[in-house]
């Protein structure tokens, strides 16, 4: 009985932590990612300008789901999951954008190959959580 108690209590918990980890290294990698972004903007053509503010949308948005996801952690595994995997469509958009507009911004598809990874952790912790009934 105290061995399943433990069990439940780390099944819950661990992914909590790991995901708290992911939403702590996403803050950095997001706010790093704006700050930058920002900056660019300073000195951005208008035809980049457009680019821009699209990550700059897609990375305050992935912030928001994955704080998302956090909270739902122990409510709702399966919306967790989802809120998780949305993280990887915002960080992807920005992607999409440079790719659409044929933008070289070196820095920021570095910083999107850095946030990739954090949503794809978290989709995979919550996706092996217990669903609650």
């Amino acid at each position: 009985m105290a061995r399943m108690m433990i069990v439940s209590v780390l099944l819950n918990w661990i992914p909590q932590l790991i995901l708290q980890l992911s939403t702590n290294s996403l803050k950095s990698v997001s706010t790093d990612t704006r700050n930058y972004i920002k900056k660019l903007l300073k000195n951005a053509t208008p035809e980049s300008q457009k680019t821009l503010n699209t990550c700059l949308s897609s990375y305050v948005a992935a912030t928001a789901s994955f704080k998302s996801a956090l909270s739902e952690l122990g409510e709702d595994p399966l919306s967790a999951n989802y809120d998780s995997m949305v993280v990887g469509d915002d960080v992807q958009a920005c992607e999409d954008e440079l790719a659409r507009d044929k933008a070289q911004i070196p820095g920021i598809t570095t910083r999107n190959n850095y946030g990739k990874p954090y949503s794809a952790i978290a989709s995979a912790v919550t996706n092996h959580l217990p669903q609650i009934s």
